[in-house]
């Protein structure tokens, strides 16, 4: 039976290039080996591939010259049947992008690469944010209809690099042993290896892609590194954003004193210029059917509970919307009151802290075609990766994710077609 699916475009999660599924090249999937020991399909290196990992001159598996057939019935359909290997005969279906070479998720191709992607500025804790949102997702998402996946795919002969052996150490590391995952180092002149997530809605079966980078926060820290990711955002269906609330300097001033042995509270980049970097990419896009700023953006404060723990330093804000973890954890229904009220809290802190010129920055951006602020496309969030804060060694007594779904879920709710129960 012919596996014929309707033609989508793809975005590689590897080169950030654009193609139709109808481009896709097939790879040999045969692992056969003869008498000798080596592979019957012999391997081969590739300029598309080796171009991508900078003259590693890494070995894989044979790419067909053969292209997908179009469907039978009429144009729009795409046929993603299996196929022989023009060099030793086996069967395959297994995808490949057409400027890179690199492995794609069969799922993926079949039906498009929907993709949320999620960054962040130097020290925001990334790493340590994405892993405590999927194993969050993993323990909980069924409350709300969504169960998600880690991807596996990887460079040939590096099966420790898919996304689900990465995934399962690091969570080891933070839920099992209750350690910090370190600072993801700066390495000049590699490209990231992506994290890939499905995330499905139980009940209409929409999938979604999360899309991370453990690469350093530097690496999205100027423009002109912002430029080389233009796809990354472009074709994204929704951005979230993590801020590091250290940066900030009246946070920064009462953490170091009521808890200074804690954490290095210096060289850290200012969160306003991670926004105000994004922003400017956003002002810069040259084709305006991107409508960057059409999209939802998550702006997430990651360490958030240092703010909380500390909230009668500034007295004149209420904290009465971050009284609770997310409610939905509890009550199986997703309060969009309480994002929205949160939301608003955080933009009083910001205030508050001397940074109302960032909120207004980011709300004059969002307009809608009256030139009124669309603050129903971007919201601010306050997140925890760890919901305690870790000691001088980076270990925690307990490892308690304080509203690390909050932005995924407000971005699901505004793209629509996840049949997110919400609190009428």
């Amino acid at each position: 039976m012919a596996n014929q699916v309707s033609k989508r475009t793809i975005v590689c999660p590897y080169c950030f290039n654009v193609f139709g599924n109808d481009e896709v090249q097939y790879q040999c999937e045969s692992v056969e080996r003869g008498s000798d020991g080596d592979y019957r399909c012999e391997r081969e290196s590739t300029k598309e591939y080796d171009d991508y990992w900078h003259g590693e001159e890494l070995m894989h598996r044979h790419i067909m010259e053969a292209r997908p057939a179009r469907g039978m019935f009429g144009l729009g359909k795409v046929k993603l049947d299996s196929m022989k290997c023009d060099h030793c005969g086996y069967t395959s279906r297994r995808f490949v992008c057409p400027h890179c070479h690199n492995w794609l998720p069969t799922p993926m191709i079949e039906k498009g690469a929907e993709i949320i992607s999620v960054i962040g500025g130097p020290s925001s804790g990334k790493t340590n944010y994405i892993v405590a949102l999927m194993h969050e997702l993993k323990r909980v998402g069924y409350r709300i209809n969504l169960s998600i996946a880690p991807q596996e795919v990887y460079r040939e002969g590096h099966k420790d690099e898919s996304t689900s052996v990465l995934f399962r150490d690091k969570e080891q590391t933070l839920f099992r042993d209750k350690m910090c995952l370190a600072k993801t180092p700066v390495d000049e002149g590699k490209n990231p290896i992506p994290w890939i997530f499905s995330l499905t809605n139980n009940r209409t079966q929409r999938t979604i892609y999360l899309v991370f980078y453990d690469s350093a926060g530097e690496s999205f820290e100027d423009q002109e590194t912002i430029n080389q990711y233009a796809n990354y955002f472009n074709y994204s269906s929704a951005v979230i954003v993590l801020l590091d609330t250290m940066s900030i300097g009246p946070v920064k001033q009462v953490m170091s004193e009521r808890h200074p042995d804690a954490l290095n509270y210096e060289s850290r980049v200012l969160f306003s210029d991670t926004i105000t970097t994004i922003l400017n990419r956003i002002s810069s896009q040259d084709e305006s059917r991107f409508k960057l700023d059409k999209k939802p953006f998550a702006f997430a404060f990651s360490k958030f509970d240092m703010v909380i723990k500390n909230k009668d330093a500034w007295p004149e804000v209420s904290f009465d919307a971050f009284a609770d973890n997310s409610s939905y954890l509890k009550s199986g229904q997703v309060d969009i009151e309480q994002i929205n009220m949160a939301s608003e809290t955080v933009a009083d802190l910001m205030h508050e802290w001397g940074e109302g010129g960032v909120v207004e920055q980011v709300r004059g951006r969002w307009r809608d075609a009256k030139g009124n602020a669309a603050a129903d496309n971007f919201k601010f969030f306050g997140v925890s990766a760890f919901g305690a804060i870790p000691d001088e060694n980076l270990m925690l007594q307990s490892v308690t994710p304080y509203r690390v779904m909050d932005p995924l879920v407000w971005v699901l709710y505004r793209l629509g077609g996840f049949d997110l129960p919400i609190k009428q």
